[in-house]
């Protein structure tokens, strides 16, 4: 008699382990799951056949198991629970790109067309490295660009801060999503990933701005949109023998559109600024080919704001001489007679060229015009530095004071200019200025506060205090009583209470922390009801100017800082919170 195999034959078909129970040896586990007969077969000698049949087999048997037990699972497996089911849809949504905000229902098509033409009208003035054609609907820019999309409405939505901050976090789960999972590198997110820094204070902290700015560095780099078309590569071939030609060889890519000409303009202006500003390291410094850029679109003129274009490059390429002057030459400047002023002198002529060769009023772009004033003003509180070197001689130290006369007036009347440029747009016109501007502004009130408290003249210390007054009520009149889902107010709450130490620290501890009850928006425009504060702004006399939240400025308020910390610390670690 035949020897039986201890495998049935589906078991042996599918190859994988037969096993049998003791109490019913007729039937395999597996055949009894399954509902099939089993079935053994008589051993013999093992025919080897086609090995192609043989797996096709056996993974048509898999699959079929497969379908099997899940349809057996699908009748016996429990109701999934309801936050089971939103966490499935929100995943779905963000990372497939099948349903978008809209799709949603945070907002209706009706509204995000409003934001859209909120962002172009109000706020590209301000970036113009990403603009959106008048004849772009939202229907178009959410199918072609959905990430872009997404994030127009994340810096567009301002008037209505708990929605603005809902879709600033679903930027954030897109990029989750889309880059880092993902791995996507398309021009969608790099214009998506400028708009979102360029006004990433609207948006939840911690910002992480360093990050995503590096983020959209390396899609630049990766689309290869930091090197002109045409070129000769900077490595050189392998060489064995010395008759070989030594040329190196060229590349050609695909020419440039406009957009991406602006887009690589603006990765650059957001590193660049801030990394001046705050004193940081810009991982995206001038090279040439980024006025080729802006040359291409100031001769091509495709938009209104396109003129501006070359000399903000121009600028930023100014401002970036003066931190390497500091950089570079900070000890050698830092030496009585080193000849600082022969320095300073340069890049101030630099500065007064730019000017004098604008072919209209510095004033009609409030960007250019804030621009150029920080970047006088960076010029001018490194050369006061500079000034307060000990001089050699009294004769030194006659032109030594003259010269530190001649800075700081020049360095009051820029800081009276960015905040009289300030003072004088129209009202809420400044929920439009990108993180970059706010910083400007910031970095003028630290060192306008500086120059002030140093001085022994009654007279510009009062009227800076008035200058703070100012700036205190414009910026608070842009705040509302509205709390997001994490009970935050917005960003103006924030940049007030900053105000608010300046001035008391400047006042000597005077309380000037009124409430402010003129507010900008009554309400959103898509009927979203807000949800009202539980609390509200420090009232004056409810306790010292130093109870207000810590971290305003920059710094952490501690007893063991000496009263002149304003004075004596750095600008970056005064400012480095204000991104």
């Amino acid at each position: 008699m035949a020897n039986i195999s201890r495998t049935c034959q589906s078991c042996a078909s599918s190859k994988v382990r037969c096993i049998r129970n003791a109490a019913n040896p007729h039937v395999c586990n597996r055949c009894l799951r399954l509902g099939r007969q089993c079935l053994y077969r008589q051993t013999g000698r093992r025919f080897h056949g086609f090995q192609k049949d043989r797996k096709i087999e056996a993974l048509e048997a898999q699959v079929q198991e497969l379908l099997t037990d899940r349809a057996t699972s699908a009748d016996t497996s429990q109701v999934p629970s309801e936050e089971e089911v939103i966490s499935r849809g929100a995943s779905v949504a963000s990372d497939d790109g099948e349903k978008d905000v809209v799709d949603r229902g945070y907002l209706s098509v009706e509204t995000a067309q409003t934001y859209l033409i909120v962002f172009q009208t109000v706020m590209t003035p301000h970036f113009p490295f990403v603009i959106i054609p008048p004849d772009v609907s939202v229907h178009h820019l959410r199918l072609d660009k959905p990430f872009l999309f997404l994030a127009i409405l994340a810096a567009a939505s301002y008037e209505n801060m708990p929605l603005q901050r809902s879709l600033g976090a679903e930027v954030k789960k897109a990029v989750s999503a889309r880059m880092i999972l993902n791995g996507e590198v398309s021009f969608d997110m790099l214009q998506g990933l400028l708009v979102y820094l360029a006004w990433s204070h609207y948006h939840t902290k911690p910002h992480r701005y360093t990050q995503y700015l590096q983020l959209a560095i390396s899609v630049a780099i990766d689309l290869r949109l930091d090197r002109a078309p045409q070129g000769k590569t900077w490595k050189t071939k392998l060489q064995f023998r010395a008759d070989e030609p030594t040329n190196q060889s060229t590349y050609d890519l695909p020419l440039r559109s406009n957009d991406e000409r602006r887009a690589v303009i603006g990765c650059f202006f957001l590193s660049s600024s801030i990394a001046v500003l705050l004193q940081k390291h810009s991982s995206f410094p001038y090279i040439p080919y980024i006025e080729d850029c802006s040359q291409f679109l100031f001769n091509a003129n495709e938009y209104p704001h396109d003129r501006y274009v070359m000399h903000i490059v121009q600028l930023q390429h100014i401002a970036e001489k003066i931190d390497r002057l500091s950089a570079d030459h900070g000890d050698e400047l830092s030496r009585p007679g080193s000849g600082a002023e022969l320095y300073v002198k340069g890049v101030k002529d630099d500065l007064s060229t730019f000017q004098k060769r604008l072919a209209f009023n510095i004033y009609d772009s409030p960007l250019l015009a804030l621009h150029f004033q920080s970047t006088s003003l960076c010029l001018y509180q490194l050369a006061l530095s500079l000034a307060n070197q000990q001089p050699r001689s009294a004769f030194q130290a006659a032109l030594s004071q003259s010269w530190r006369d001649e800075l700081s007036n020049a360095a009051v009347n820029a800081v009276e200019s960015i905040h009289s440029l300030y003072l004088s747009l129209p009202p809420a016109s400044e929920l439009g200025f990108t993180n970059a501007e706010w910083v400007q502004i910031g970095f003028a009130m630290l060192i306008g506060y500086r120059i002030t408290a140093e001085s022994l003249i009654p007279e510009r210390k009062e009227a800076y205090l008035q200058t703070l007054a100012s700036l205190r009520q414009r910026v608070g009149a842009l705040s509302t009583p509205n709390v997001d889902h994490n009970g935050d107010r917005d960003v103006f709450v924030d940049f007030r209470k900053r105000i608010v130490q300046i001035q008391t620290r400047l006042d000597g501890g005077q309380k000037h922390d009124t409430p402010s009850s003129d507010f900008h928006f009554e309400g959103p425009i898509d009927g979203t009801q807000f949800v009202e504060p539980v609390f509200t702004l420090q009232d004056a006399d409810s306790g010292e100017w130093t109870d207000l939240p810590q971290g305003m400025l920059g710094f952490t308020e501690d007893s063991g800082l000496p009263d002149d910390f304003l004075l004596t610390t750095s600008v970056e670690q005064v400012m480095s919170n204000w991104l």
